[in-house]
């Protein structure tokens, strides 16, 4: 089923920074789609063209309501794409007023529901018009009632820092951030991977390249694996990495990380790194195992 994620909420609340979060983890994002266009969103979602390619990629789109007409033609657009049988999420981002007005005189932006000519020039802060502000806070508050009612998930970013909302974010949608772990075995012979979070090195590990029946093998096949295996060293080197990795991993994940790369290098990369890179998959369950110098010569 094709999930949207519907954000919407008050100006100043963190909606571009839930978006930014939304797109770290996979989600196509829309930002600030006009109103008139929500129905051929709508159509988009509900039968995409032949030629898309992101078919079960899931979707995020930030909504912005400056009247009443546009928060309605939102809900309508709700309405369609889970009549439609579209799985739609929305979350509203709301924060209190002090701090909304606190935010504004930070960044000395007009609110949305302002001209720019209400602001004289100059060096004045936006805090000299503490009112007009507040007054705008109180309309827009107005206008997306409704839509704060419809809302699967209220958001108060008040206590929040940006890192504080990205991992917020990022726990609501914990199905879809799951980190993807690589473990990719090399040779530093011929130099180590540029993309690598952490390298080990284990060419202190007895080297098959030095047996003749096994220096044309590599370290998927049996023997080899065998061989290195056998070692004392390289079951307890097993252990203990691994067991780290066990530690580390959900550490990273905790924190947001997307992507972790793990380089386990040996002289060549086409024994020792890969059988133990191998191996190592056993304790993280879910990682991608790369031999990125086995078929070198």
């Amino acid at each position: 089923m094709r999930k949207l994620v519907v954000i919407t909420g008050i100006s100043g609340s963190g909606k571009s920074t839930a978006l930014d979060s939304f797109e770290d983890v996979g989600f196509f994002c829309i930002d600030n789609l006009p109103a008139p266009l929500t129905p051929s969103f709508v159509q988009f979602i509900k039968s995409p063209p032949a030629d898309w390619k992101r078919e079960d990629q899931p979707f995020a789109l930030l909504v912005e309501s400056r009247d009443a007409s546009e928060a309605e033609q939102t809900l309508e657009a709700i309405a369609a794409l889970r009549a439609a049988k579209i799985e739609v999420t929305v979350l509203f981002f709301d924060c209190r007023d002090e701090i909304i007005l606190r935010r504004y005189q930070e960044t000395r932006r007009p609110h949305p529901l302002l001209s720019a000519q209400q602001f004289p020039a100059g060096d004045q802060s936006a805090a000299e018009f503490r009112g007009s502000i507040a007054d705008a806070l109180n309309s827009e508050r107005q206008i997306l009632s409704s839509l704060r009612v419809e809302a699967d998930r209220i958001f108060d970013t008040s206590t929040f820092s940006p890192h504080q909302l990205r991992q917020e974010v990022q726990r609501f949608v914990a199905a879809e951030i799951q980190l993807g772990v690589t473990l990719l075995s090399f040779g530093f012979k011929y130099g180590p991977p540029k993309d690598a979070d952490l390298i080990v090195d284990v060419r202190f590990l007895p080297n098959p390249h030095f047996v003749p029946e096994l220096r044309e093998r590599t370290g998927l096949e049996e023997s080899v694996a065998q061989y290195v295996l056998n070692f004392a060293e390289s079951r307890e080197f097993l252990t203990r990495y691994g067991e780290l990795l066990q530690f580390l991993v959900p550490q990273y994940e905790r924190e947001g990380k997307r992507y972790l790369t793990i380089a386990i290098g040996c002289t060549g990369g086409k024994h020792r790194s890969v059988v133990l890179a191998e191996e190592l998959k056993r304790f993280v369950p879910g990682a991608l195992v790369r031999h990125r110098d086995r078929e070198r010569q």
